[in-house]
């Protein structure tokens, strides 16, 4: 975040960790309580972190000091691919299951039309990320055993494919990971 708050959640983990910018540890909280498993994890870049936990339809938002203000219930189970627009209004999701990118409006607590639909024999990779100018980025892997190039898109708000672009490496061994640089408040 803009704040330099790290959220951190270790694999198989209940507990989601936030460390300011010279981290020393703030404090943690379990946003579902204890020995449930956090799947996904996204920031607003601004004052928020989103937390999904597997097998469920539930997201929470976790404030700074860790305290959970907000939580909603999307249209499907098992959130494996999260992010957040940066003005905390819509909420990017991908149940796992095959590659759509989902919206649920945070306002207003509804789910929004599909960003994206499925792309066959490809699941996303851990994260999606909202940009400054709106747009979304996503990372696509292959999901049966064989390695195949994986690839991003940036999607427009409105679903349409702004720039794709294809890794020419096969790498078989990971998720894929998004990052983006804090911006300067």
């Amino acid at each position: 975040t803009t704040t330099g708050i790290i959220a951190l959640c270790a694999a198989l983990s209940d507990t989601l960790r936030l460390y300011n910018s010279d981290l020393t540890l703030l404090t943690t909280v379990q946003p579902f309580g204890s020995g449930v498993t956090l799947s996904a994890i996204a920031t607003d870049m601004s004052s928020r972190f989103y937390v999904a936990r597997v097998g469920s339809a539930d997201i929470k938002a976790v404030d700074m000091t860790g305290a959970v203000v907000q939580t909603v219930t999307v249209s499907s189970t098992g959130s494996l691919s999260l992010g957040v627009s940066q003005d905390r209004t819509v909420l990017y999701y991908s149940p796992g299951t095959d590659s759509v990118i989902r919206r649920w409006d945070l306002v207003n607590n509804l789910a929004l039309s599909d960003l994206a639909a499925t792309v066959v024999d490809y699941g996303l990779s851990a994260n999606i990320l909202s940009l400054a100018d709106t747009s979304v980025v996503v990372s696509y892997e292959y999901n049966p055993s064989a390695p195949r190039p994986f690839f991003l898109r940036r999607y427009s708000t409105a679903g349409a494919i702004l720039t794709a672009y294809t890794h020419a490496d096969v790498f078989g061994c990971c998720r894929k990971k998004l990052a983006q640089r804090f911006r300067v408040p």
